[in-house]
């Protein structure tokens, strides 16, 4: 993975939200249920796309 989403995934790991939904995912796997992407391939995308390239629309009918 490149240096900037290193750096920034490392930093929002430390985050609640974060280890939160990494439980989440690990009770669900126990659980038996199928995982999008395969673990393996998760941070895929980012070897990609550089973090200063990135760019992010949300559409959606709820504004948060």
């Amino acid at each position: 993975m490149p240096n900037q989403w290193q750096a920034f995934i490392e930093s929002e790991s430390q985050q609640q939200y974060y280890s939160e939904l990494m439980g989440f995912l690990e009770t669900e796997a126990q659980a038996g249920k199928v995982i999008y992407p395969p673990q393996d391939e998760v941070f895929s995308a980012f070897k990609l796309t550089p973090l200063s390239q990135t760019k992010v629309v949300i559409i959606g009918y709820f504004v948060f």
